[in-house]
């Protein structure tokens, strides 16, 4: 009896803790979920991520600590916040190398590329986007492959190399459009207006600007204010100031709502040049005064943000560094483990020689000295018969 309610005692401490794990797992999974959520305040993102990270610890998971490091990546990326991006997506990438989770070790492999663009370290980010396609291929993940031509066609754009830009883009549309993806869609179309915008097409670039309009949601205000901007300046192109003017009032009542500083500054350029050109001086006065008033602002805010590209790409390069040395270093201790297995190997073969030699030796030997005795038993025996037939002889004369 006593035996059996022991069992049952820990048969219930037993579930107690299974569905406290299974309850802090479900806490780590749900904070997870809010700080991957676009809709919520980034400040509240890091503190949901930073929660997750904290149960993910208490549990000892690596999958969960990974998960939450990668989110915090994301969201201070998103930010541009590089330098804490960086540290947390390279722990992320750590625990997904240790773990060997293929798909996290492509998306962080992403996100690095992504990272080492926004800080305009662009031959690396080609590299971080090449392998990302490589990776992506061999499981074949096509939206992470998609992403990764679509950021390569801005890495091109952005050095001014317009028309390998337009390769990739096209890439990364074909994919989208084959998988059904509207919301992955919007950014290729944008960017592929940006390239006939640039190319000074105008036509084609409001034609790609309002397909990016028309589905269904659009995937962020910025990218929204952004685009009425460029259907301005498309619309500036053609000499239509009028409609120019009607969307740089939407990309400014947009990017005021969300305080897209940088858009605000350009929408302000654009309506005072606008209203300039169509000879109205008090509007593109008025205009301009707030783009003076705002330029400094944005020109403090712009040395800072490369201050702080800088010292990423510092961190990068560093980093680069270590991983090289690690390598060069593993490399040395492979050489000097396979010299000291060579060595071995030799002593070995060398006491196994010996040893054998050794043994042939004392086998001859013994086979010499066996032969040596046998010889010496016959040769007794003969003349043990030579003196007994002597004997006879001698025994016969006397008689």
């Amino acid at each position: 009896m006593g035996t059996l309610f022991k069992h049952s005692v820990y048969f219930v401490l037993l579930l107690w803790h299974c569905s406290l794990f299974a309850q802090d797992a479900t806490i780590v999974s749900g904070l997870l979920n809010l700080a991957n959520s676009d809709t919520i305040f980034f400040l509240k993102r890091v503190k949901f991520a930073e929660q997750a990270l904290k149960y993910a610890k208490l549990e000892k998971t690596p999958e969960k600590m990974m998960e939450a490091y990668l989110a915090l990546g994301k969201i201070y990326l998103t930010n541009s916040s590089f330098d804490k991006s960086l540290f947390f997506l390279q722990k992320a990438h750590n625990i997904a190398q240790s773990l060997n989770i293929q798909e996290q070790l492509i998306e962080t492999d992403y996100l690095l590329g992504r990272l080492n663009l926004n800080i305009t370290n662009f031959e690396k980010a080609k590299e971080q986007f090449n392998k990302v396609i490589k990776e992506a291929s061999a499981i074949n993940d096509s939206v992470i492959i998609g992403e990764a031509y679509s950021s390569l066609g801005i890495v091109y754009s952005k050095q001014r190399k317009i028309d390998s830009s337009m390769i990739f883009y096209k890439k990364a549309f074909v994919i989208f459009d084959k998988l059904h993806l509207k919301k992955k869609k919007q950014p290729v179309f944008i960017n592929i207006g940006d390239y006939f915008l640039e190319t000074k097409q105008p036509d084609s670039a409001l034609f790609y600007f309002n397909l990016s309009l028309q589905l269904d949601s659009i995937y962020q205000p910025r990218a929204v204010s952004i685009t009425y901007l460029n259907i301005g300046l498309a619309y500036a192109i053609k000499q239509h100031l009028n409609k120019a003017i009607q969307y740089y009032r939407k990309s400014l009542k947009l990017s005021k709502k969300y305080s897209l500083r940088y858009v605000i500054y350009a929408g302000y350029l654009e309506m005072a040049r606008a209203f300039e050109s169509i000879n109205r001086f008090d509007s593109a006065f008025y205009y301009y005064k707030y783009y003076t008033e705002l330029k400094d602002s944005v020109y403090n805010e712009t040395i800072l943000k490369k201050t702080h590209q800088y010292q990423t790409f510092i961190e990068l390069e560093k980093k680069n560094k270590e991983l090289e040395m690690a390598k060069i270093q593993m490399e040395n201790i492979k050489q000097k483990e396979k010299i000291a297995r060579l060595k071995n190997y030799f002593f070995v073969f060398f006491a196994l020689f010996v040893i054998l030699t050794g043994l042939l030796i004392f086998w001859r030997q013994q086979t010499i000295n066996k032969a040596k005795m046998e010889i010496m038993i016959k040769n007794r025996e003969l003349q043990l018969v030579k003196i007994e037939k002597a004997n006879h002889e001698v025994k016969a004369k006397k008689n």
